[in-house]
């Protein structure tokens, strides 16, 4: 294969991909992609022809390997995102909860137990 011929097909593997990032299987997608090169491309191509092309997608950090029986490969950028979008999300600190507790305690949950006289204080903070 030509370098040309990978740069071409490129492409063609990555559509196959999810974008969520999600792996899917080289045995399966070996007949997808030859479908899709015969589709797009008017050529018959060879395994060997995915191979080569999943490899430099390998090597470039566009696609990884994963696990799974004959292996499988996913799309690095969509894994990038999800972690990034994961950091982004704000998410409450346990300090944040101490006031919705407190609150429930004093006014709930000693009244329904029966507790009519108690101390209840925050000492996280100390």
């Amino acid at each position: 294969m030509t370098p040309e011929d990978v740069a071409k097909y490129k492409p063609l593997l990555i559509e196959l991909l999810p974008t969520d990032g999600k792996a899917v299987g080289n045995i399966s997608l070996i007949p997808r992609f030859a479908a899709k090169v015969r589709e797009r491309l008017s050529v018959e191509p060879k395994e060997e022809d995915y191979w080569e092309v999943r490899n430099a997608l390998i090597t470039e950090g566009t696609i990884g390997k994963g696990r799974g029986k004959g292996g499988s490969v996913y799309l690095v950028n969509a894994l990038a995102e999800k972690e990034k979008e994961k950091k982004r999300e704000k998410r409450p600190r346990e300090s944040d909860l101490y006031g919705p507790f407190f609150t429930v305690i004093k006014d709930t949950w000693a009244k329904e137990n029966g507790i009519q006289h108690f101390i209840i204080q925050q000492t996280a903070a100390q």
